[in-house]
């Protein structure tokens, strides 16, 4: 295996768990948009959805401190 490969895999499995997460716990198992654009809309709010996450959760623990 090459080291560009190897790099690869990394990258993949690094994400993997991520869009377990987004998969299950933000409805992406369904998607009530039907065209490509809306594949895309729907993709971008789960994203948007998790990130607004975790910088509440950062912004929480940094005032609890």
């Amino acid at each position: 295996m090459t080291a560009k490969l190897r790099k690869e895999y990394r990258k993949r499995a690094a994400i993997e768990p991520i869009m377990g997460h987004v998969k299950l716990h933000h409805q992406m198992n369904r998607n009530f948009y039907m065209v490509m654009p809306g594949y895309n809309i729907n993709i971008t709010l789960a994203a948007v959805g998790v990130n607004f996450k975790m910088v509440m959760n950062k912004w929480k623990s940094a005032l609890w401190l």
